[in-house]
């Protein structure tokens, strides 16, 4: 028997020195927030009358719209998403821009007054920071060369989408949504053709389109520098 009292108060006096155990906390990680900046446009007067643009740090693009309603009636158009890769031009500017406007940390609306042209947002976030600026019209020159690339883009993205409809629907105006898009590309008015890349290479390769906007979509593509996949209908 003091044997057994020994061994236990022994026991006893081990667990006494061991620290306490309390059940595990679950605590949520932080997830990584990849720096991106987004812009984002509401302006009933346009279509689409709401649109937003967001560029990341790894050069992941995506635009999405919501289109207007027919005015003649009808429901809206389903919303418009396209992802790509932007290209490093565009990407390393935006990032400049960004942080010459201090990641849009303060007010950039001008004071003047201007017509309405809508409201614009853009938005800077990473994992430290959440900042964002809303304007009509800035003063601000990183902004409104900011403000002129996303438009560029939207523009851009925006006739991607009358393609894919036209090539559904319309194939005659095909053609001429072509010629338009091959002029603003060579006016600089539209830019990041990876957004468009897809429908420009069905084009391309469709020979129930005409030949004349086959050969369009192939000079757009190659001018862009993106490859042109002759795929068979």
């Amino acid at each position: 028997m003091p044997r057994i009292v020994a061994a236990l108060v022994c026991l006893l006096l081990s667990c006494a020195i061991l620290p306490a155990q309390e059940p595990a906390q679950s605590t949520p990680l932080r997830k990584p927030v990849i720096p991106t900046v987004t812009y984002i446009s509401d302006w009933r007067a346009q279509d689409p009358p709401r649109y937003s643009i967001a560029v990341d740090s790894t050069g992941r693009a995506t635009y999405h719209s919501e289109p207007a309603a027919d005015p003649n009636g009808g429901t809206a158009p389903e919303p418009y998403f396209v992802e790509w890769t932007a290209t490093d031009t565009t990407r390393n500017r935006i990032f400049e821009l960004a942080e010459k406007a201090n990641y849009f940390h303060e007010n950039v609306e001008s004071k003047a007054k201007v017509a309405d042209t809508g409201l614009k947002t853009l938005r800077y976030q990473d994992q430290s920071r959440d900042y964002s600026a809303s304007y009509n019209f800035s003063e601000n020159p990183a902004v409104r060369e900011l403000t002129e690339i996303f438009q560029s883009i939207e523009m851009t993205a925006e006739l991607g989408r009358k393609l894919q409809y036209d090539a559904r629907y319309n194939k005659l105006a095909i053609d001429q949504d072509l010629k338009y898009l091959q002029q603003a590309q060579r006016g600089h008015e539209a830019i990041e053709f990876g957004s468009v890349q897809p429908i420009l290479q069905q084009i391309a390769g469709d020979t129930s389109m005409l030949k004349m906007a086959q050969q369009r979509a192939a000079q757009i593509l190659r001018t862009a520098g993106l490859p042109v996949e002759q795929a068979q209908k």
